[in-house]
């Protein structure tokens, strides 16, 4: 998944904050990144738990 980052230095150093937006269909959503796993208290879904990895890559046009 593409994304443009934008640094917030208030933020933890090994953090990643994706805003609620995008499609899942399109592919731009923070959701494709989430496995589907139930938290140990309470049965929900365990969103801030999931490890991700950022690599540069070229630029490419439109």
């Amino acid at each position: 998944m593409r994304v443009e980052l934008v640094f917030d230095f208030q933020m933890r150093r090994d953090s990643v904050s994706i805003p609620k937006c995008g499609s899942v269909a399109l592919g731009r959503s923070g959701n494709r990144l989430i496995e589907a796993v139930e938290t140990d208290i309470g049965g929900g879904a365990a969103y801030l738990d999931t490890w991700v990895r950022l690599e540069k890559v070229a630029e490419v046009e439109d």
